[in-house]
């Protein structure tokens, strides 16, 4: 019989894995580079330095250029203060926006007649 073991990953403890976070606490990141090779590469090696986990990305790539998204859990205050003018000093990044996802309302019930 196999044994699951105690951490969703193995070698990490159960404390390292980030934990599920419902879309409306997400933090989206639109970032807009130039068709640089390794600019990838330096978005996220930012992001691992302001300790910042993607949980989801998308990438449309063009003659021109990368348009990518990247979807975090919420970030506080100080994070995006630091994070959004550092992506904006790299010389790949033509833009680099905040996007907060907004809780879906909750559906409307209607009553019978």
């Amino acid at each position: 019989m196999m044994t699951l073991p105690e951490a969703p990953f193995p070698g990490l403890s159960a404390s390292a894995v980030p934990r599920k976070v419902p879309r409306g606490e997400m933090t989206g990141l639109m970032i807009e580079t130039t068709a640089c090779p390794g600019v990838l590469a330096e978005i996220f090696a930012l992001l691992d330095k302001k300790k910042v986990i993607p949980f989801s990305t998308a990438t449309q790539v063009g003659p021109d250029g990368n348009r990518l998204e990247i979807e975090t859990g919420v970030l506080e205050e100080s994070t995006i203060m630091a994070l959004l003018p550092a992506l904006r000093r790299m010389p790949a990044v033509r833009n680099a926006q905040l996007r907060r996802s907004v809780p879906a309302p909750a559906p409307t019930v209607c009553a019978e007649i």
